[in-house]
């Protein structure tokens, strides 16, 4: 028996899907500059649409398809960039994807969208196709922080500026200023707060683990300006953090992890009872926009294991003097750089 082919869709439910869609452009007080309706190819990527913004300023694409087409997806890219993607939407059952972005530099951006037949069995459709433009600046609604519509790609994640991110966290905390200067944890080393042997000592027992061989965690060393309690014995290299460990652990670094529970990636071994205030808050911000930071608090007995609690890219722990030693991990799948702020 043959099977009775789809329906066409109708342009006017095309159109309420864009209605439905433009209100979360305009909400953030984006408005419509340009689409016009064209052909599509029977089955591929529609020719892209590039706009250039200036600082500050954001764009919404929504792409629509109708007849015997409709849309697979929608993606913004950075056309400056070899066209790497930072954000797409896929259609699903939906007649509409729609993709929203915001630029940190004067930037251009390419909108992508492809289609494909409504009905498998008809790949010779033929359909139209209508991508609507949306702009206007970031600063109502915190620029990237507020996009409603697209994913971002693990590029699209890394593409704001590390200054628009960190920005971005200060507004979070009202505009306070952390107790010291921001403190780098790069993707393959810890930091000692206070950085003393104490703190060392705890980041190398739980990296030794069970295993007899030495090991070496690689640490990152306190910026200048820090308050003095943070660094009790003055600067210190990396090697004389070391040598305060019996026995002397090989000299080549090795990756900082914890042990127990899964081998995991240490950000921080911190000692809320030595940061010379009775309460601080500790928030450490990941530098990429598309994953939130899970970050876990362990004690070096790995007897109690909190999940930190936070906004996106941020991770907050109020963190009391009582509270005493503790060492600040993520999954070791997550490579990304942050930066620990101390409130």
């Amino acid at each position: 028996m043959e099977r009775t082919p789809l329906p066409p869709i109708a342009q006017a439910a095309a159109d309420a899907s864009a209605v439905r869609e433009q209100q979360h452009a305009t909400a953030l007080g984006l408005v419509l500059t340009g689409g016009d309706p064209q052909p599509v190819p029977t089955r591929g990527t529609v020719p892209p649409f590039d706009v250039s913004l200036a600082a500050g300023e954001c764009a919404a694409y929504i792409a629509t398809a109708w007849g015997r087409q409709q849309v697979e997806w929608v993606a913004v890219h950075d056309a400056a960039n070899d066209g790497v993607e930072l954000a797409v939407d896929e259609a699903d059952s939906a007649l509409s994807a729609h993709v929203q972005w915001c630029v940190d530099r004067p930037s251009t951006l390419r909108f992508r969208a492809r289609v494909q037949p409504r009905d498998s069995g008809d790949p010779e459709a033929e359909g139209f196709f209508q991508g609507r433009l949306y702009r206007g600046p970031g600063v109502a609604f915190g620029g990237l922080e507020g996009i409603r519509r697209g994913t971002p790609t693990l590029a699209g994640g890394r593409w704001p500026r590390a200054e628009t991110l960190l920005a971005t966290a200060t507004a979070r905390a009202g505009g306070v200023a952390p107790s010291g200067p921001d403190i780098g944890i790069p993707t393959d080393a810890a930091v000692l707060v206070p950085e003393d042997a104490t703190t060392y000592g705890a980041l190398h027992r739980s990296a030794q683990g069970t295993t007899t061989d030495n090991v070496s965690p690689r640490v990152a060393l306190l910026p200048p300006g820090v308050p003095p309690a943070w660094r009790p014995s003055g600067a210190m290299s990396v090697a004389s953090l070391r040598a305060l460990v019996t026995p002397l652990p090989d000299p080549g670094p090795q990756f900082p992890f914890l042990s127990h529970g899964g081998a995991r990636r240490v950000l921080a071994v911190i000692d809320t009872a030595r940061l010379g205030v009775r309460c601080a808050q500790l928030r450490f911000v990941r530098l990429h926009l598309g994953r939130e930071a899970r970050v876990t608090r362990t004690h070096p007995d790995g007897r109690t294991s909190v999940v930190l609690t936070g906004a996106r890219n941020e991770a907050h722990d109020p963190a009391c003097a009582t509270a005493g030693l503790a060492m600040y991990s993520v999954d070791d799948a997550d490579q990304e750089s942050y930066v620990l702020r101390i409130y």
